[in-house]
């Protein structure tokens, strides 16, 4: 067997003197916050709220004034109609309306049929009265579907926008039949039966998600910028510890911890209020792009982190670990997390701002581009989960001797990496969640994560001096697997 190196007295759980103690209770911070987050997040309010109207009659339009070549008046059907949307506020964030028809024999099986929907939208200036025009004569042929006994259809999309910039709309719907299949949803006098629903975000969930974004990012800049001297500067910021160690003698993890600070700053949405508030939709839409592109940069950079411990916890002996590394090492990591990086910020933008249905992940339309997205998306994602597992496989041996520092990093590092692949998977880390306990269990982790690594990893302050003392040979490694110092055997 290779024996394994010391740890420095720079890491945080070592060098206090106390390291098994602080583990117990970082643990069960951990734990409890972990807890609290999950009890807050189930009991946070709606995310969605659906505005429902009463089942309408749309008469046919009586506008028909050509005929074919026999002289006979042709059987053009169309219905149009005109209806308001108001007392909105910025705080509901977009505004998705969807259709369902009804037809008349709810025996029937499965049906589908084709109907060419035409949208026009007005934002009203209530100051004024004045329109202004959103989307004008946009057409799209929808595909309507009946399921078994169900009366309604299931529910269609007309228009989307991703931020409310006016207190009123004026939509103008214009339907046409796309085919002469099915058409026991038209009525005998040539009328339709419809039910329009508007579904928009709940103002109170926009509130309570703010207030945890603002929390999380004020939290973090404490750990990375927090003044407390106290206990030998136990609770200073990461950055205020690392000041004093000049930035050459940085370990690879240290490094790292740097680059995760900052992206969990912006992974925290500080553009949130900007992006709600803002009269502009441009602006809006471009805070929306700019966070997403950043967010998929963080998902992207922490599953890169993942991948790198994984095999430093793995490699024999930690000697790879101990050295720095080339481009060898980071290279093939860097290219499998930068196309990761492009696919989750293709597919969270053109999800969010150029999707004319449901903003919802769950209900995303199943169009080529979201599944191919999807397919190619899985398929990385399996690259980078077979690489993870066989590193962190290799690991398993290691906990039952290892010391308590250590066995705790790499069980929260398994944790989360297994939490940012459901995340991803699932919807979870998508820039519009869909329940509260997802939005505050994944983003709460996450920030979590990252602070006990930024404790864990900041350097010890000189008895001596008071300055930071020069790390040696081995600096940043996880904990002291060998607490004796008599590079014992694993």
């Amino acid at each position: 067997m290779v024996p394994l190196p010391s740890l420095p007295d720079s890491f945080s759980f070592t060098h206090r003197g106390i390291f098994a103690f602080l583990v117990f209770v970082i643990g069960i911070l951990y734990l409890f916050s972990v807890l609290v987050l999950s009890i807050v997040g189930a009991s946070g309010p709606q995310v969605f709220n659906e505005s429902y109207t009463d089942l309408k009659t749309w008469h046919v339009d009586n506008n028909v004034t050509d005929v074919d070549d026999d002289g006979v008046l042709p059987e053009v059907l169309s219905w149009t109609k005109t209806f308001a949307l108001g007392d909105l506020r910025s705080e509901e964030q977009l505004i998705y309306l969807k259709l369902q028809l009804r037809r008349l024999t709810p025996d029937m099986k499965d049906q589908e049929v084709t109907i060419i929907s035409t949208v026009n939208v007005y934002g009203v200036d209530t100051a004024d009265d004045s329109e202004h025009q959103v989307t004008t004569n946009d057409k799209t042929f929808q595909t309507v579907t009946w399921t078994g006994t169900n009366v309604n259809s299931e529910p269609f999309s007309l228009w989307a926008v991703p931020s409310i910039d006016y207190e009123k709309y004026s939509v103008q719907i214009n339907l046409v039949p796309g085919d002469n299949q099915y058409r026991d949803y038209i009525l005998s006098d040539n009328s339709i039966l419809v039910e329009p629903d508007m579904v928009y975000v709940h103002t109170d969930f926009t509130q309570w998600s703010m207030g945890w974004k603002i929390t999380f990012q004020i939290l973090t800049i404490l750990a990375m910028f927090s003044p407390l001297t106290m206990f030998d500067g136990l609770f200073a910021g990461f950055f205020v510890q690392m000041r004093n160690l000049p930035w050459r003698q940085w370990s690879d993890m240290q490094v790292w911890i740097a680059c995760l600070l900052v992206g969990l700053f912006f992974f925290n949405d500080p553009f949130f209020p900007f992006e709600v508030f803002s009269d502009s939709q441009d602006t809006t839409v471009g805070l929306i792009s700019c966070y997403i592109i950043l967010l998929g940069g963080f998902l992207s950079m922490v599953l890169c982190f993942f991948l790198c411990t994984s095999e430093d916890i793995s490699s024999e002996g930690m000697s790879q670990y101990l050295e720095r590394k080339g481009a060898a090492y980071y290279v093939p990591k860097t290219i499998l997390c930068g196309a990761l990086w492009i696919l989750l910020t293709c597919f969270y933008a053109i999800a969010r701002l150029s999707n004319s249905g449901s903003p919802k992940y769950d209900q995303l339309d199943d169009n080529g581009t979201y599944y191919a997205l999807e397919i190619v998306l899985g398929i990385f994602m399996g690259i980078w989960a077979a690489w993870f597992l066989v590193h962190m496989v290799k690991s398993l041996g290691r906990i039952c001797s290892a010391s308590l520092p250590y066995a705790f990093l790499f069980l929260i590092t398994a944790f989360s990496a297994t939490l940012m692949i459901v995340g991803i998977l699932t919807g979870a880390l998508y820039p519009l969640p869909d329940s509260s306990f997802r939005f505050l269990f994944f983003y709460g982790n996450f920030n979590l994560y990252v602070w006990v690594l930024a404790f864990a990893y900041a350097p010890e302050k000189s008895e001596d001096d008071g300055s930071t003392r020069e790390l040696q040979d081995n600096n940043g490694l996880y904990d002291q697997l060998n607490p004796n110092d008599n590079h014992g055997m694993i």
